[in-house]
């Protein structure tokens, strides 16, 4: 089964809109993962630097162990919530994009068009049959498939995206 790619032309209007939602919410949820990776860094550098003047009480060279232990376990904190952070926005962009695609398909004319693209591509006889999620899917007379599923072109729609390099903006 392959991945329909349409033409810029016949489905510039959805990626558009779905790159600029997509946008939209993922700078909106970096910031915020950002915004809460900050916070627990910084609440386990003053956990650090609480134990870090505990532990010159104790004795300088006791104290540098245990707070460069601790900085390393405030890191692998930070680093984890961070990562769930972008996982969930990735997901969270995911399903705005699948949403889009719906609505978009939903508009009057849109299904005709992308019935249409898939028959113009397999050319010949084709069959053309809905997906369980309300797209749609195009057989040929040779087996060969285009799935033009919300699933897949919401994801194909994300993958343009490169959400990669909004966690490595900064």
């Amino acid at each position: 089964m392959t991945t329909l790619t349409a033409p810029r032309s016949a489905l510039e209007p959805l990626v558009e809109e779905l790159l600029r939602r997509a946008r939209l919410e993922a700078a909106s949820l970096v910031q915020g993962a950002e915004d809460e990776g900050r916070a627990a860094l910084e609440a386990g550098r003053r956990q650090v630097e609480e134990e870090v003047r505990t532990a010159a009480e104790r004795g300088w060279a006791e104290g540098e162990t245990l707070a460069a232990a601790e900085l390393a376990r405030a890191r692998r904190r930070s680093r984890a919530r961070l990562l769930a952070a972008q996982a969930a926005t990735h997901q969270e962009v995911g399903a705005a994009a699948r949403r889009t695609v719906s609505e978009v398909l939903d508009r009057p004319g849109r299904r005709s068009r992308l019935e249409a693209l898939l028959r113009s591509r397999l050319g010949g006889s084709v069959t053309i049959r809905p997906t369980a999620d309300g797209g749609l899917e195009a057989v040929s007379d040779d087996g060969q498939t285009i799935s033009a599923s919300v699933a897949a072109l919401a994801d194909s729609a994300v993958d343009q995206l490169a959400l990669g390099e909004l966690w490595t903006a900064s």
